[in-house]
């Protein structure tokens, strides 16, 4: 069995190989941008927050795959490297570094106007480009609402399609007359499987839970009992969790091949294996204005206000008290 020091290692290599790669293209690349021509590589960049509860493995195997059905489909070379935060994602942007880029929706909006542009490529579960993110109790219990949650439990999704849970639950509060999630809530915890999100509180472990309508509806099937026994207190607006955008100024003849080539890459198989990777079953073009709720929900995060102070999103993990109860949490 591989070590785990092991792994990071190679993953590590793995990056850096495919960085140097991605890097060697890009004057070419930009240089037949320049000139209006359809260029013989595309630079794929990917955020780092995607891979959230991918393990370096799979993550490393799932790039590889990726930039081999990419190359395929395109019918040209695919460079694809990772972007590890917002100063990574600004430098790409500002050298022109990429001509396509895959990142969370909250990031998308931080940039947008900054360096990319639309349409929009979103991934699909059941034939939903959005996420609603519900808030589930038990039905025999006394919580009927937000107000009663005071002091008790809360495990959230720590899933990439929950990846903007936080965020509301932080405006949820403030709605409701708390100044944040930790005042409401006497614990926090995270999970990234369903179960290990919803069955505590079927179980009565914990006394609430957040999770996408999706997985909610995949366990109500597998075991329906949970779903008669628990119920919605709250549920947020469609919200679009992760997306992939163009480089402002990219060729349109490019950019429409890229449409139509990823349009196609629905149908092989080893792109649908790299979706499941990632929780979703395909991948559709949108216009920008299919972030509508979720620019609503991140714009009425931003606004919010602690002690008369603007609070600082802290957009990589959804909001400032995320990070402490993730380091509480380890």
């Amino acid at each position: 069995m591989t070590s785990p020091a092991l792994s990071r290692r190679h993953w590590k290599l793995a990056l850096r190989f495919t960085l140097m790669l991605s890097f060697a293209a890009v004057a070419w690349t930009a240089n037949a941008q320049g000139k209006g021509q359809v260029p013989d590589v595309l630079r794929f960049g990917m955020s780092k927050s995607l891979f959230r509860d991918v393990n370096d493995n799979d993550a490393a195997a799932a790039l590889s795959v990726y930039a081999k059905t990419y190359a395929d489909q395109y019918e040209m070379a695919v460079k694809m490297f990772i972007l590890d935060g917002a100063d990574a994602i600004t430098r790409a942007m500002q050298n022109d570094a990429f001509d396509m880029m895959a990142l969370s929706t909250d990031e998308f909006l931080q940039f947008a106007g900054k360096g990319l542009e639309g349409p929009l490529i979103m991934s699909v579960v059941n034939q939903s480009v959005t996420e609603v993110y519900l808030l589930l109790v038990r039905k025999d219990g006394a919580i009927k609402g937000l107000q009663d949650l005071r002091g008790r439990s809360l495990i959230v999704s720590s899933d990439l399609r929950a990846a903007l849970a936080p965020i509301w639950l932080d405006v949820l509060s403030q709605q409701h007359g708390f100044d944040s999630p930790q005042q409401v809530f006497g614990k926090i915890s995270f999970a990234s499987k369903p179960t290990q999100v919803v069955l505590p509180v079927f179980f009565g472990k914990s006394d609430a839970c957040i999770v996408t309508r999706n997985a909610w509806d995949v366990m109500g099937e597998l075991n329906p009992q949970v779903k008669t026994q628990l119920r919605v207190i709250a549920e947020s607006p469609p919200v679009v969790p992760g997306l992939g955008a163009f480089r402002r100024g990219i060729s349109p003849a490019f950019k429409e091949k890229l449409l139509r080539s990823t349009e196609a890459s629905n149908e092989r198989l080893s792109f649908r294996q790299i979706m499941a990777l990632f929780k979703t079953t395909g991948v559709r073009e949108e216009p920008v204005s299919a972030l509508d709720s979720t620019r609503e929900l991140v714009n009425a995060y931003e606004h919010l206000t602690i002690r008369g102070r603007r609070k600082t999103p802290n957009m990589a993990r959804g909001s400032d008290w995320v990070s402490a109860v993730g380091r509480q949490n380890h």
